[in-house]
């Protein structure tokens, strides 16, 4: 028995880089990193890692799991190449193609169980993917193993639609838009970019007060579009929070022509920031809104999403009674305890949270009546 799981010890999808400004009594925006330094860091680190796109039918791409990982195998006129290492994120997604529905869930769960059941396991695949005859886009690049080594791996696979746009054409629209304005939090993984960049009307701020943001994603791999989102964020506890209607947002799907998204960008800025003043009055109003149990509100809340527990006693007991939250007991204070929560979690996590304060904002002030929120027993 072996308790090793090797198609998750391979390559899990990782935070390349997150920096962000960190909590202090005093920020200087001179000190952080600016759009086109990030745009810079983006363009040498695409260079260094060379990618290379291959264009193949499943049935034609030779897969082998074994207990250092998976790998893969495009053919040739003169016969396979030579293997890449295959990331969980791009095994995850060719399964969907591949295997039947939970394929890749029994595969895992076999190999941790005992390795020797491996060749099997290739095998099956191999019988799957026979009637697999879709092209499709296998995105390999060169990445530094825990040891040193640089070697090529599979980081996605996706259709023959997608289309590509990069981290780096994302930040030169926004620096096209903007100027080069300070980042306040940049966050980098194996699937996905994230930027966070002050009140683009200005760089006026101040410590404990939300100001206006607006945020970037985007995808590589396939995993989301590129988006611009609006936000607030309170530069005393570095705390984000998510926006609450569609209107505040604007998102472009990875197909067709791409240079589109960096066209549109400038205009989707504005939108995002013009409809951002609303949400900042929102908020305020929320300031002096008291919910009669803020607690139990904040858990009832945060349950009706799923969150762990740990997340949901996190909020209610570390978050909300932060001395950079809102006075403990208003809406505005079960906003802050979530979004402040929200930053030492994953990037997804966060996302999460921050959409669930937004939420709560929006909801706790139809919920309002004479200031107070009533909470059933």
């Amino acid at each position: 028995m072996n308790a090793r799981i090797p198609l998750l010890l391979l390559l899990p999808a990782r935070t390349v880089t997150h920096t962000k400004v960190s909590r202090a009594d005093e920020v200087n925006l001179g000190e952080c990193v600016r759009l086109e330094k990030l745009r810079d860091y983006h363009g040498k680190r695409e260079t260094l890692s060379k990618p290379v796109d291959f264009v193949a039918k499943p049935s034609e791409v030779a897969v082998t799991l074994g207990d250092q990982g998976a790998f893969v195998r495009f053919m040739t006129p003169k016969g396979p190449a030579d293997p890449i290492l295959l990331t969980k994120v791009a095994f995850q997604q060719m399964s969907r193609i591949v295997l039947p529905s939970h394929g890749a869930g029994f595969m895992i769960k076999t190999a941790d169980v005992d390795t020797r059941a491996l060749p099997m396991l290739t095998a099956l695949w191999a019988m799957h993917a026979k009637t697999c005859d879709t092209p499709m886009t296998y995105r390999t690049q060169l990445i530094k193993q825990e040891d040193g080594r640089i070697v090529r791996a599979v980081m996605a696979m996706v259709t023959q639609t997608y289309a590509p746009y990069s981290h780096g054409q994302l930040l030169q629209a926004a620096l096209d838009a903007l100027g080069n304005k300070p980042v306040i939090e940049h966050w980098l993984t194996d699937t996905t970019m994230k930027l966070r960049i002050i009140d683009p009307q200005g760089e006026n701020f101040e410590l404990g007060r939300q100001v206006k943001m607006v945020q970037m994603y985007n995808s590589e791999t396939g995993h989301r579009s590129a988006v611009v989102k609006g936000g607030l964020f309170s530069f005393v506890c570095t705390n984000g929070m998510g926006t609450w209607s569609d209107a505040q947002q604007r998102r472009w799907r990875h197909v067709g022509d791409t240079l589109r998204i960096s066209r549109e960008v400038p205009d989707a800025i504005n939108a995002v920031s013009g409809a951002m003043d609303e949400v900042l009055v929102t908020y305020n109003k929320a300031i002096d809104i008291f919910i009669d149990d803020a607690v139990k509100y904040a858990e009832a809340e945060l349950r009706r999403h799923n969150v762990s527990q740990t997340i949901v006693s996190q909020v209610t007991q570390i978050g909300m009674k932060d001395p950079t939250s809102s006075q403990f007991g208003s809406l505005a204070g079960v906003v802050d305890g979530m979004t402040l929560i929200a930053q030492n979690q994953d990037i997804d996590t966060c996302d999460l949270l921050e959409n669930i304060a937004a939420d709560v904002l929006r909801r706790g002030l139809r919920a309002a009546s004479d200031s107070r929120i009533k909470v059933l027993a």
